[in-house]
């Protein structure tokens, strides 16, 4: 009997949907692309579905960084649950491949953040573009 490493598993993909009894105001989050601008940034392509509807935003990474710093400033007592970001690409034009992969970790990071209603503040409606009741 040979055992199956779990490191050569490909990982199934996973779409992170919300509860619909949750209290929660968003439903559904997904990256599905990014695009280059004049190989000189990127911007991902974010589909968030709402309880009234759809946005669609577009972000650099440094956008992200930004924001999840915010998130740890606001709510410290998830800092330790709140995922980390896929890692700075040093390549002057990242491969394919890397993108794919920063796609995939910033879309796991905001499933985590935008279907956690413990984290709806100010950060998460300033990323989206919300503004603010007051």
């Amino acid at each position: 009997m040979t055992n199956t490493l779990l490191q050569n598993v490909p990982p199934v993909p996973i779409q992170l949907e919300n509860d619909e009894e949750s209290n929660n105001w968003c439903t559904k989050v997904s990256i599905p692309n990014y695009s280059a601008i004049q190989d000189s940034y990127v911007v991902f392509h974010i589909l968030v579905t709402t309880r009234r509807g759809k946005l669609e935003l577009f972000k650099r990474y440094s956008e992200f960084v930004k924001f999840r710093q915010s998130l740890l400033t606001e709510a410290p007592f998830k800092a330790k649950a709140i995922p980390k970001l896929p890692p700075k690409i040093m390549a002057k034009i990242p491969s394919k491949s890397q993108l794919e992969k920063r796609r995939r970790g910033l879309e796991t990071f905001l499933n985590f953040v935008l279907l956690d209603s413990d984290l709806m503040g100010s950060s998460i409606k300033e990323f989206i573009g919300a503004k603010s009741e007051r």
